[in-house]
């Protein structure tokens, strides 16, 4: 099958460092690629990508800098990115073309039906209530697409034509294993108020257990206020890390802290964690419930004296059974077969939802 992913054009292909949305792109298509599908990406390609997988960069997006004040105009370069790519690959004959950006790719690519498109949908279901336009777009286009949890297809269905739940997968088996944990926390993510690792910081202090902070800050008024008084010899941030890092250090830790207080769309780092044998502790917040298995892969905790009690009860859990039932459920082969699937039902006209 010829496969056209649409990557969004601000982001790199392959992360340099931590990206959920792009290591799942570039991880699908490669995985494609190894199964004998013809698959290129349309993005912009960071250097360190294999040669295994295509990626072509539109240079005149570049170019696009119109009207960089004013809101409406700062889609041009997105409109243009889905324009051309899907022009590209109609004209190039490929069998689907798989969107990777929420907003405008059926309004980019309406009238070029000899390819089917499909939509995987990476983003908060807040976005499709925050922007009236982009819940417009959604209802009167009825876009083929894919949910990443249930939690996140349950509050777009409305907005959407959801034909199926697809849960990111990772290749477990290039992870690293650690049986025995030290004794230290990590929390792995966006420095900003929404994925909370000044709860981490309060979750570690409290259980008396040193933290290691990575993350890209986000909003520095917050990191200023609420994460930098904090640091000291038991409480640590790191920044961005590369790749080989960031396994490094969940492999190592004794548990990953996520205590987010938004509705999560999946957290790519939950599995990426459970594979190094690494329990998570956990809000109930958006897709959090569904991919960690309370008491087996982690605790989904509903207050800091949860979280607390769970830091303590880590050392119950084993690291066998949860790389075992990360390897079970989100597994890259997994995902690979439910897209195919989404690919077939899609040329075959099924739009129905599963």
């Amino acid at each position: 099958m010829k496969i056209a992913h649409i990557a969004p054009w601000s982001l790199l292909i392959p992360p340099k460092g931590y990206g959920g949305t792009e290591r799942i792109i570039y991880d699908l298509a490669l995985f494609q690629k190894k199964q004998g599908h013809d698959v290129v990406i349309f993005g912009i390609k960071s250097g360190i990508a294999s040669s295994d997988v295509p990626i072509v960069y539109l240079e005149n997006i570049k170019r696009l800098t119109i009207g960089r004040n004013f809101p409406i105009f700062r889609r041009i370069p997105v409109i243009y990115h889905l324009y051309i790519s899907q022009l590209t690959a109609s004209k190039a004959e490929f069998d689907i073309v798989h969107s990777h950006i929420p907003t405008e790719t059926y309004l980019a690519g309406r009238f070029l039906r000899k390819t089917p498109i499909l939509l995987t949908l990476h983003h908060s279901p807040a976005l499709a209530s925050k922007y009236p336009s982009l819940a417009y777009i959604y209802r009167i286009l009825k876009v083929p697409s894919v949910a990443i949890s249930r939690s996140q297809a349950r509050k777009l269905q409305k907005f959407l034509n959801i034909i199926s739940i697809i849960y990111h997968g990772i290749d477990v088996d290039n992870y690293p294993f650690c049986k025995d944990k030290e004794d230290f926390l990590i929390f792995v993510g966006a420095i900003a108020p929404h994925k909370a690792p000044h709860l981490a910081i309060k979750i570690a202090k409290q259980s008396n257990t040193p933290l290691i902070i990575a993350g890209k800050i986000l909003n520095n008024k917050y990191f200023e206020e609420y994460i930098k008084p904090s640091l000291g010899t038991n409480v640590k941030f790191i920044g961005e890390i590369s790749e080989d890092l960031k396994r490094k250090l969940l492999c190592q830790a004794k548990a990953l802290v996520y205590p987010v207080q938004w509705d999560e769309p999946f957290g790519l780092v939950l599995i990426e964690a459970m594979a190094c044998g690494t329990p998570v502790i956990g809000t109930p917040k958006g897709s959090l419930p569904e991919i960690i298995k309370d008491g087996e892969a982690g605790y989904i905790c509903n207050s800091i004296e949860e979280c607390i009690k769970a830091v303590k009860k880590c050392q119950e859990l084993s690291p066998y059974s949860i790389r075992k039932y990360t390897k079970l459920y989100f597994s890259i082969e997994k995902m690979y077969k439910r897209y195919m699937n989404a690919y077939m039902r899609l040329l075959e006209g099924d739009l129905s939802s599963r």
